[in-house]
């Protein structure tokens, strides 16, 4: 009888803490809406960001080879991604860094995107825990190894970036 209850209770403890919010909205006194915490891409589709939509389907990605070498790694690199709703740099790089990896067949589940505020702080942690300083910053692992990072902006384009960080860590 004790295991049962005990597996209840545990499945309980599992549903409700999946049940509850990673992410919350911030107004600030400028009336501005900020999303702070672990948030998901589908979120940023909404009506709040225009900017994502605007971006993502601006960004030409056609006949890219680089595209075609990043489709090769699908399956090994991840990424989490800090971002501000609220930053430029954000609204401009994050859009392109997810029409990318789409075309080149990356699965949701590589990135783990966290929303910050303007402070550059997270909901439970996780920037600090990483030293943020600005945003964007994109966190790129290879095989759960940390290979690299793109900060703020990129050197070349954020396809070509991420392919130089892959290339130098086969090294």
């Amino acid at each position: 009888m004790l295991p049962k209850t005990i597996i209840v209770i545990a499945m309980f403890s599992l549903v409700s803490m999946s049940c509850s919010k990673s992410y919350k909205w911030i107004t600030t006194d400028r009336n501005e809406k900020i999303l702070v915490g672990g948030i998901k891409r589908k979120q940023l589709n909404d009506d709040k960001f225009p900017w994502f939509k605007k971006n993502y389907d601006s960004y030409n990605t056609a006949a890219n080879t680089d595209i075609l070498y990043l489709k090769a790694y699908n399956a090994r690199v991840t990424f989490v991604v800090f971002a501000g709703t609220w930053c430029d740099d954000t609204q401009n790089l994050l859009p392109k860094f997810y029409r990318v990896l789409d075309e080149a067949q990356f699965p949701e589940s590589a990135v783990v995107l966290y929303g910050v505020d303007r402070n550059k702080k997270s909901l439970k942690g996780e920037a600090d825990k990483n030293m943020l300083s600005k945003v964007p910053t994109i966190i790129v692992y290879k095989d759960g190894k940390e290979i690299g990072k793109v900060v703020e902006s990129v050197k070349s384009s954020i396809e070509v970036d991420l392919k130089e960080m892959i290339l130098d860590s086969s090294h």
